[in-house]
């Protein structure tokens, strides 16, 4: 087996070649670049897919990407996907467990244009494929809001994107649920995180709708795509020192050389891994 095929979704590309496809937690960014600095390594490869000009979207590790580029590297080793192959990605959203104070919460976002909120008596998770869903707020006291809103797909986006960051400043857990959340699995939830009040829920998009609205230049609202990626790599653990050779080429023939010294484990099944 050649070096240059040993894992070949394993590359160091430069970061003017990945365009990202939501926004960065700025402060966050700053932790994992003060985090890598300390370590020397990059432990776990950003995901992307190639996309239609032959440049990479990302899809997940967005602030890893920016952490690598306020340490002053200009390439970063990344895991690409076939988007279009549901057997290496799948796409799914997140749901945000947050505090926000109530009523102010929910006035803020009945002054957005084209939004309108709806007070429901209870939670119907059918409601999330309404085509102009932006989200469902269910609160701790069980009182349940649809938000909706009728516009274009990209103006669709961004005020999703305002009604995040209306708790950007807040402590966000961010949880899914395999199967259809219920009242029951959401009330799970709330026991588990007290602290909380809200859970936001989302819509999932299509990776057609993701790479369309990035081409048009828009960004997703921070941690709402969630990809699910078969085989993804963890704990690559690649000394930074990697990132400064050049030319690319020459880059990843020594990565290639130093994957294959590397002892990896691979799970086949599902698992549940306690940090």
């Amino acid at each position: 087996m050649s070096t240059s095929s040993f894992y070949p979704d394993l590359q160091i590309v430069p970061l003017t070649s990945i365009k990202l496809q939501e926004y960065v937690q700025k402060q966050r960014a700053r932790g994992l670049a003060t985090l890598m600095k300390k370590e020397g390594v990059l432990r776990h490869p950003p995901i992307v897919t190639k996309s239609f000009n032959g440049s990479y979207l990302h899809l997940d590790g967005a602030n890893r990407i920016t952490a690598v580029s306020i340490l002053g590297y200009h390439s970063c080793l990344v895991q690409e996907v076939d988007y279009s192959d549901p057997k290496q990605v799948r796409l799914t959203s997140w749901s945000h467990l947050t505090t926000v104070d109530k009523k102010k919460f929910l006035h803020a976002i009945s002054r957005y244009p084209n939004v309108q909120v709806h007070r429901q008596t209870n939670f119907d998770h059918r409601v999330l494929l309404r085509p102009d869903i932006l989200c469902v707020a269910v609160f701790a006291d069980e009182d349940v809001y649809e938000v909706r809103c009728k516009t274009n797909f990209a103006d669709f986006v961004k005020e999703m994107g305002e009604i995040v960051d209306l708790y950007e400043d807040s402590r966000v857990e961010r949880v899914f649920s395999e199967s259809p959340w219920t009242p029951k699995s959401i009330r799970i939830r709330f026991d588990r995180y007290p602290e909380h009040n809200v859970l936001m829920m989302f819509p999932t998009f299509s990776p057609q709708q993701v790479m369309t609205i990035t081409d048009r230049g828009v960004l997703m609202p921070a941690g709402l795509t969630r990809h699910v990626v078969y085989r993804r790599k963890l704990n690559v653990n690649l000394p930074l020192t990697y990132l400064s050779i050049t030319p690319t080429e020459e880059a990843n023939r020594k990565l290639q050389k130093f994957l294959q010294k590397r002892v990896v484990r691979l799970y086949e099944e599902p698992i549940i891994y306690f940090e």
